[in-house]
């Protein structure tokens, strides 16, 4: 391994890269000397006395051309500079609906009811005389799942009609002040709820404004925790065009979760920690709180490209879990307790390396019984032989940059296990970006890994060529996933690509070939995470794919100033990469149905992995889904 070094690189592409976010991305493959080999490369946190210190970068003619850039780019954050009424719109619309949101959700008791005449007062700021609107909670929702945990409800999934417009019940302030109590009604009236709108559609009709929103609710009962969840259909009447007023609102899509159990899962972080240092100074330290203490060429990506892996390595049959690190910080081995807790046993194991890393696995690399390591660091990947009581030594290394992802299978049926790793270039200052952003096709190659391995010699052969596999192999590769979709028994892999389209790679005659064009699974899109489960229960896996909803582009990418001379083909490139998930059910003959938009699975917000999993044991297949992006105090930050 290498051991973070710091170093000043004169150049100003990677200067001003390092600056915007105080961390220089660009500096990953330069931070330290080159892999020799020797042991010097495998140096880790718990070889060296001390801490390194960050070495200030001065203030000079660098930082003004960087201020000068940053001022050219904050100009044009206001929307209306540069003639996008669409999003003055959006900022307008949206502020109203947090004003909503926050009197829906506020305690009902006291002169916080929404009975009360202080009450009318905030709403007759939000609606026109003449509002009005329909049911926002069907309380004739269709029963479409129970068990002994949980019930859903749905409702109707398409807009109103015009007979049902006429039958609206809620009019002036009075019908929005019940419309929200009947919406409010299944929750215990002194519970604070969560709520969230986000807006994805805006139009202009004369002096008023149309839009459409996600509305999510959440909270406690006196029995239970419930979702609520619906899309809002929204008229405005913007002749006051600083502060619109609500005329009409209906829903559509409207589902009803009911948990009896409480929240399906509880934060256990702290007490599995039990008090440990190494989440109170450490995991559980916002990461601002290092970018002033580590050089940003050592830190690396502010964008928490780090991995983790899990498995048994000290064998009492408990899995415990490794976790990467930026640079600068060490990486953690932390070993499961009897009871729950977990120790930390990351420089006692000799794998607490402080190079920026970014996937691992725990897997049996030598066919011994126990669990061995393969990391991917900025600079190289490396495989460490675990002797069977979480003791790991380097057995081999080699220089390959900007691997994120790793799978791990035997997919030539030798008995050992082959490795792939996905590359992924991250766009920053160094000039690198995705050409063209929404099929981009310039990214660094993917590898693959055959196991040559003979006994306590570790061989591992680059057959990505010689396999098939380096065809389309240029992409920007988030995710990988091995699979034996078309059930011919051997395994294929699909590999999900930001900034375009995807790869499902056949296996056929000892070669793979990319078929996801002619299967129906390129999914053009923002692909970061990928995972296969039998959905239907019908034999065949189906496949879910992690992409980006972002209500910004769909709001953008519909608007007639936004790509004015590209043609319709690539504005539909740009408008389904702003779609969100994909879910692709099996067809059993080698091709996919896209099934995204009728199973509701497309909004799962900025998502950087999925799992399909059975969460509740009632041998459906569910979808957990991660997502968000950098969090800090600012309150307009994603």
């Amino acid at each position: 391994m290498l051991r973070a070094q710091p170093s000043l690189v004169p150049c100003l592409g990677l200067v001003l890269a390092g600056c915007f976010c105080g961390c220089s991305k660009t500096g990953e493959d330069v931070s330290a000397p080159a892999v020799s080999g020797g042991d010097a490369a495998s140096r880790s946190a718990s070889d060296r006395g001390r801490s390194l210190d960050a070495v200030p970068m001065p203030r000079g003619d660098r930082e003004a051309l960087r201020d000068l850039v940053l001022a050219e780019k904050y100009a044009s954050v206001d929307p209306a500079v540069d003639g996008w009424n669409s999003e003055v719109q959006n900022g307008l619309i949206s502020a109203r609906l947090h004003e909503l949101g926050e009197i829906w959700g506020r305690e009902q008791v006291g002169e916080h009811s929404l009975t009360t005449s202080s009450a009318f007062t905030e709403l007759e700021k939000l609606c026109s005389k003449d509002f009005e609107c329909s049911r926002l909670r069907e309380v004739d929702a269709t029963l479409v799942y129970e068990d002994e945990g949980i019930v859903v409800h749905s409702g109707a999934s398409t807009p109103e009609t015009s007979a049902e417009q006429a039958e609206r019940i809620y009019r002036g302030v009075p019908g929005l002040a019940g419309a929200l109590r009947d919406l409010r009604a299944p929750y215990s009236s002194g519970a604070e709820l969560h709520v969230k709108f986000k807006v994805f559609e805006v139009s202009s009709e004369g002096v008023d404004l149309r839009a459409q929103a996600l509305f999510q609710g959440d909270g406690p009962s006196d029995t239970s925790a419930i979702q609520q969840s619906s899309t809002w259909s929204l008229l405005f009447d913007a002749s006051d065009r600083e502060r619109p007023k609500l005329k009409e609102i209906s829903i559509s899509r409207y589902t009803e979760n009911r948990s009896h159990r409480g929240l399906f899962f509880e934060d256990c972080t702290e007490s599995v920690f039990a008090g440990s240092e190494v989440y109170s100074k450490h995991l559980g330290v916002h990461v601002e709180n290092w970018l002033g203490g580590i050089q940003g060429m050592v830190f690396g990506s502010l964008l928490g490209h780090q991995g983790i892996a899990i498995g048994d390595v000290d064998g009492d049959g408990l899995e415990d879990v490794y976790v990467c690190q930026a640079g600068g910080l060490p990486n953690r081995l932390f070993i499961q307790n009897l009871d729950g807790t977990v120790r930390d046993a990351s420089a006692s194991a000799g794998v607490d390396f402080l190079d920026p890393s970014r996937g691992a696995l725990l897997i049996d690399i030598d066919n011994d019984g126990d669990q061995d390591l393969l990391l991917a660091t900025s600079a190289i990947l490396i495989l460490f032989e675990n002797n069977g009581r979480a003791k790991f030594e380097r057995r081999w290394l080699q220089p390959y940059a900007q691997l994120h992802s790793l799978a791990a299978a035997d997919y030539d049926g030798d008995g050992d296990l082959d490795i792939y790793g996905c590359a992924y270039k991250i766009p920053d200052g160094s000039g690198v970006a995705p050409l063209p952003y929404h099929d981009a096709n310039n990214g660094e190659p993917n590898v693959l890994l055959r196991n040559d391995s003979r006994g306590s010699h570790w061989v591992f052969t680059d057959v990505t060529l010689e396999s098939g596999l380096d065809e389309n192999n240029r992409r920007f590769s988030f995710a990988v996933s091995w699979e034996d979709f078309d059930n011919d028994g051997d395994l294929d892999l699909y590999v999900a690509n930001d900034f375009g389209r995807n790869n499902l790679y056949e296996f056929e005659n000892g070669r793979f070939r990319d078929i996801a064009g002619k299967a129906g699974v390129e999914d053009i899109s923002a692909g970061m995470g990928v995972s296969w489960g039998d959905v239907d229960n019908d034999g065949w896996m189906d496949l879910h794919v992690s992409n980006m909803f972002s209500s910004a582009g769909n709001r953008i990418a519909y608007q007639r100033n936004f790509k004015s001379a590209a043609d319709e083909s690539t504005l539909s490139q740009f408008r389904r990469h702003a779609r969100g998930n994909s879910l692709f059910s099996n067809s059993a003959d080698g091709t996919f149905r896209d099934v995204s938009l009728e199973a509701g699975i497309t909004m799962g917000r900025w998502a950087w992995s999925s799992k399909l999993c059975d969460l509740n044991n009632d041998t459906r297949q569910d979808i957990l889904v991660a997502n968000g992006l950098v969090t800090s105090d600012d309150p307009a930050d994603l």
